[in-house]
């Protein structure tokens, strides 16, 4: 009776492999029941997953697939914390976007010039005060979309090179979101 019950949570893990075409990204996805909507979010892995050939990509997904099934049977949840020792990078799900993009903008303050840092970190602040104003400033980074992003620059009353200087500004905030753990992987540049 209690594994009926944990397929409600979740849906077993699968594998994408775009009908064998190796010049696709193959992912594994499976779905967990959010605990702050109650609705189903989808989860994809693609680390580990750019192998050469078909069979070491179909036996690594198989890998990822066994070792994720054993762990969502055992009652972990991703909305807690993953942690992928052998890469090394932990994902908090409780961490909200606003709180994701100012670690990421005080971490690229260590490496950034003065100059650039004052650019990405405005930029950041109108994003978030854009994220605020749709009421989305506290949801979870996993949560904002492509379509979020392109709405927000689409609203954007700026030049054209202005607008890619945000796109651009945006995009390397995700991707350093994927580097820092913040986030499972980056959508932005896909």
């Amino acid at each position: 009776m209690e594994q009926l019950f944990s397929y409600r949570l979740y849906s077993l893990p699968r594998l994408f492999n775009a009908n064998g075409d190796l010049t696709k990204r193959w992912y594994v996805y499976y779905s967990y029941k959010s605990p702050h909507d109650y609705s189903f979010q989808r989860f994809r892995i693609y680390k580990g997953l750019a192998k050469t050939t078909k069979k070491a990509r179909k036996e690594e997904a198989d890998r990822i697939i066994e070792e994720l099934k054993t762990q969502l049977e055992s009652g972990w949840s991703p909305f807690e914390k993953l942690i992928n020792t052998e890469e090394s990078y932990t994902i908090d799900f409780n961490t909200s976007i606003e709180t994701a993009i100012n670690r990421v903008t005080n971490e690229k303050k260590k490496y950034l010039r003065e100059s650039s840092y004052i650019n990405i970190n405005q930029r950041n602040k109108h994003f978030i005060k854009w994220l605020k104003q749709r009421g989305l400033s506290t949801a979870l980074p996993e949560t904002i979309t492509k379509s979020h992003i392109s709405d927000y620059l689409n609203e954007l009353d700026v030049s054209a090179r202005t607008r890619d200087n945000y796109l651009i500004d945006v995009k390397s905030t995700f991707s350093k979101m994927e580097e820092m753990g913040l986030i499972l992987f980056d959508f932005s540049n896909k």
